[in-house]
């Protein structure tokens, strides 16, 4: 972690760039399947061996005001709590 920012490190000498983003599609969908949970993933740099990708999971953002559209995840369709 770098400023705050999750990287990670991956030392595989032969795969290609999309074989490593389909392992990190596998590897993430089961951790997901049942959450309101997105992942997102960006290639940063390769030096010789070691690939960096910036990795993280993220929450949707819930809304907080009504814009008056009739959206299905409208603030005032929410159950009081």
């Amino acid at each position: 972690m770098y400023a705050g920012v999750p990287f990670l490190y991956l030392h595989a000498p032969k795969k290609t760039l999309p074989r490593l983003s389909s392992s990190f599609r596998r590897a993430a969908l089961p951790l997901i399947r049942n959450a309101e949970l997105t992942f997102e993933y960006q290639y940063v740099r390769r030096c010789k061996s070691r690939w960096v990708f910036r990795f993280r999971f993220r929450v949707p953002d819930k809304k907080s005001f009504c814009c008056g559209n009739r959206c299905p995840d409208c603030i005032f369709l929410r159950p009081w709590r």
